[in-house]
């Protein structure tokens, strides 16, 4: 059973293969995975095209309308429950696949800003392409330069596999 979306980042078929609906063979699999981080690493830099060529209300048909898609509908994308458009529901995605991405180091996560000497030095990449993406928005969009400075806070941070242990233990 093949899901209906078009080619995009994934092919249909690469798009099965990461749900795990679809195998391959261990020579054929690293021919796969080999075109997808190919693919990805070309859908990442076509956004620079996307951003200079396409005017805001083409963008805004991309997210579904012309006001955007609250970002919480990313829990209906979680839940697979079908939504018109839920461009705005994969964001949150996007930009955690980013921060993986751009996370270079092992450094680890700190609750507190007086733990480390940086602020989450975890993230550092990835503020630092988030402050330029502001800067590049705010410059094209607003006609407006600014100094864009991002910090992450982080509230309430409890490792998540402490989470499932059984309290018993």
């Amino acid at each position: 059973m093949t899901d209906d979306k078009p080619a995009a980042v994934l092919t249909t078929a690469q798009r099965e293969y990461l749900q795990g609906k679809k195998e391959y063979r261990p020579s054929v699999e690293r021919q796969v995975r080999q075109r997808i981080r190919d693919r990805v690493e070309q859908g990442t830099a076509d956004f620079t095209t996307l951003f200079g060529a396409l005017d805001t209300q083409e963008v805004r048909q991309i997210f579904g309308s012309n006001i955007a898609q609250p970002i919480e509908r990313h829990q209906e994308e979680r839940n697979n429950i079908p939504s018109e458009r839920n461009t705005a529901a994969s964001v949150p995605p996007a930009i955690a696949f980013f921060l993986k991405g751009l996370d270079y180091s092992d450094d680890p996560i700190y609750e507190s800003l007086e733990d480390t000497p940086e602020p989450q030095p975890a993230f550092a990449e990835f503020t630092r392409a988030l402050e330029q993406a502001i800067s590049m928005y705010v410059a094209q969009e607003k006609n407006y330069t600014a100094n864009v400075s991002v910090d992450i806070e982080l509230n309430e941070l409890e490792p998540t596999d402490e989470l499932f242990n059984d309290p018993d233990e």
